[in-house]
């Protein structure tokens, strides 16, 4: 996967928030304000998720490392922020910072990038054939057409591949389930969790995510993962294991439930 920038798109009014006025007449606010945009920007590229490794968070004295900010001071901002509700701390000690799905901006430079090499390259391609060859072009004008013709045809297959999209399918049912729209950063997940899983596999984790009230991409990941190591490759695979022990199945109806247009008892 190419290289991705990423920035924060901060409206006008971001300093004039309660959340920003409350912590910048803090005796420490400027400091504060300071280490709640580092660690925005730490977590850009995980949609707002901060964790050191899949096994490993983050704990204060990590986040005082990797911010340059004394300790004493992320103790006491941690707490402010969490009170705030400018950072939650998940089940599993993730740290998520909900402002910056909302704020996040992202462009690719793989796509622009090749096809950049790929007129160049076919430039000095075509220079290099008209000089080895002018007497051929002219009195051949129609296999020199038909050549370009040919040229065209592949480039537009490589523009496809190149551009290859995800499988809106699952981007759907990630918002209808999730009641939420789904990020730049999600997708890019899911196009990762695609190339890697059977759909049906990631359809039932999904599945999964939402009957436990778990609805992040970092679950989903976590149950692929888990039967991944388990050697489970189909669906076949989990009714054979749970075989035993029905009560693990999911209603079908559950998974049905539309949350993103009927948002009564959504958190």
């Amino acid at each position: 996967m190419g290289k991705n920038k990423y920035w924060l798109k901060f409206y006008k009014d971001f300093l004039k928030s309660p959340q920003m006025k409350v912590i910048r007449k803090m005796s420490n606010g400027t400091d504060y304000l300071l280490l709640y945009i580092s660690l925005m920007l730490e977590s850009i590229e995980s949609a707002g998720h901060l964790r050191f490794t899949d096994t490993i968070p983050y704990n204060d004295e990590m986040l005082a490392s990797i911010t340059d900010t004394n300790i004493d001071i992320v103790r006491s901002a941690m707490q402010i922020f969490q009170q705030l509700g400018m950072v939650q701390i998940l089940e599993d000690d993730t740290i998520f910072l909900p402002e910056v799905p909302k704020l996040t901006g992202k462009e690719a430079e793989s796509t622009s990038r090749v096809r950049e090499w790929r007129l160049k390259h076919k430039e000095n391609l075509k220079l290099l054939q008209c000089n080895a060859d002018v007497t051929e072009c002219n009195n051949d004008v129609t296999k020199c057409n038909d050549n370009i013709e040919k040229e065209k045809e592949i480039d537009n297959r490589e523009d496809i591949d190149i551009e290859k999209d995800i499988d809106n399918s699952l981007l759907l049912l990630l918002e209808k389930n999730y009641a939420r729209t789904i990020t730049s950063l999600e997708t890019d997940e899911v196009m990762r969790l695609q190339n890697k899983y059977p759909k049906e596999l990631i359809i039932r984790a999904i599945e999964i995510s939402v009957i436990n009230n778990a609805k992040k991409l970092s679950y989903v990941n976590g149950i692929l993962k888990n039967w991944e190591s388990e050697g489970i490759k189909s669906l076949k695979d989990i009714r054979e294991r749970n075989k035993d022990d029905p009560s693990i199945d999911i209603p079908e109806d559950v998974f049905n439930y539309d949350w993103l247009n009927n948002r009564e008892g959504v958190d």
